[in-house]
């Protein structure tokens, strides 16, 4: 019998071997907080083994060091306002769909009265606008890697989006180089469930009174940074838009502080120099510190209310196809060095703690009303206070602050 990771942290939820199996006897199966693993059918497993040789996570394929580093921006005002930083992304991605290619990215739709986040194909330039943006939530890959196979097999010029694990488990399944393909890898942070998320939008849907059918993590209407803002549907089928500040999420606050991430997260391995993709991009955090020079008001050309980005070429490849478009943005040199300084997921992995554990009992035991208590609890009293009694029964609060002071 195959058994495809020993522990939980050895296993990203990639689906690479789920695309690879011959027998289709890999299905992706979620935990008891939400998280997705591989299981195996056994009445179908001829024990091939062929998932176990595609799983990058466990093995260790070839990686590169960046070979430039960029503080960007795009030239294109209308792609840097739909982007969460800089717009580098988009501009690619329109280069690449104008040479007839195609793009595959994260996007975030509303099926069935939830938000599912999948890696889907997006061939028009008017498909773009749904990849854009950051989703801080882990991507259903589905069958992706096929596709990108077939497309690929035809000679199209395809542009792949993704965390690095996803990006490193495209390559292994490929198992070689396409000329015809781009991979783009972003800074990550660590991802939470799906299922999660979309607690945190259940519970918040009943707070405003009506069905959320849009979320944004990067709202820029307010300038560069983390504002998020839901579009609902109200019960009179009118449409109204919720914002609150990151400060204010407890979603957020469980993805920015690391306490509800998949456990791998805490583990990766792709959190140094060694990159997966032909490029990597993600905002470039302290860039008023490292060069304050490229800033408008210092006379540069960056803007850090529209959004600034980093950029690390890491391939022949990567170099080629920036050079053919470098005319569209605004970029200045900088180094891997001043980059990882606020980009700490270039050095290493975020950190495991104890509250990860106690959170995520929480919400098996409770469901979310618990993370939204214990979220509330972590902040001044004063704010808290009228919104704390609202969020779960009495007897339900008590038992969850004997919890936390065990």
């Amino acid at each position: 019998m195959i058994e495809l990771f020993a522990e939980k942290k050895d296993c990203c939820g990639c689906g690479a071997c789920m695309n690879i199996c011959p027998k289709t006897a890999i299905h992706m199966e979620k935990d008891e907080y939400g998280f997705v693993y591989p299981k195996i059918d056994t009445e179908k497993c001829v024990e091939c083994g062929a998932c176990k040789k595609v799983c990058a996570f466990q093995n260790e394929p070839t990686r590169k060091q960046p070979q430039r580093v960029y503080a960007i921006a795009s030239k294109n005002n209308d792609l840097v306002k739909k982007s969460a930083s800089g717009g580098l992304f988009a501009t690619m991605a329109v280069q690449v769909l104008e040479q007839g290619g195609c793009v595959y990215g994260a996007v975030m739709q509303h099926e069935e009265h939830e938000l599912h986040i999948r890696h889907v194909c997006c061939e028009t330039k008017k498909e773009l606008y749904h990849l854009q943006g950051s989703k801080y939530v882990q991507s259903s890959l589905g069958n992706i890697f096929k596709d990108v196979q077939k497309k690929l097999k035809n000679d199209i010029f395809v542009l792949f989006s993704g965390t690095p694990c996803q990006v490193d488990a495209l390559k292994s399944y490929l198992r070689k180089d396409y000329p015809n393909l781009l991979t783009v890898d972003v800074i990550c942070h660590g991802v939470p469930s799906e299922q999660f998320f979309n607690d945190y939008i259940h519970y918040t849907q009943k707070k405003i009174g009506g069905e959320i059918s849009e979320f944004k993590f990067r709202d820029k209407s307010s300038g560069w940074g983390y504002n998020l803002t839901a579009k609902y549907i109200q019960v009179d089928g009118s449409t109204e838009y919720y914002r609150t500040a990151s400060s204010d999420s407890s979603y957020f606050d469980m993805f920015i502080n690391s306490i509800a991430l998949r456990e791998n997260c805490y583990h990766c391995k792709y959190t140094n120099g060694k990159r997966t993709g032909d490029i990597t991009i993600g905002d470039y955090w302290g860039i008023e510190e490292e060069h304050p020079e490229t800033l408008e008001q210092n006379g540069g050309r960056l803007s850090e209310k529209n959004g600034i980005s980093v950029s690390l070429i890491n391939s022949d490849k990567g170099i080629v196809f920036f050079d053919e478009i470098k005319e569209q943005f605004d970029y200045y040199e900088s180094t891997f060095e001043k980059a990882a300084k606020r980009n700490t997921q270039l050095v290493h992995p975020v950190k495991l703690t104890k509250a990860r554990k106690n959170v995520l009992d929480m919400y098996r035991k409770w469901g979310y009303g618990a993370v939204e208590f214990y979220f509330w609890c972590r902040i001044p009293k004063q704010k808290a206070k009228s919104i704390v009694r609202r969020v779960l029964p009495k007897e339900t609060r008590q038992k969850i602050k004997q919890l936390l002071h065990k």
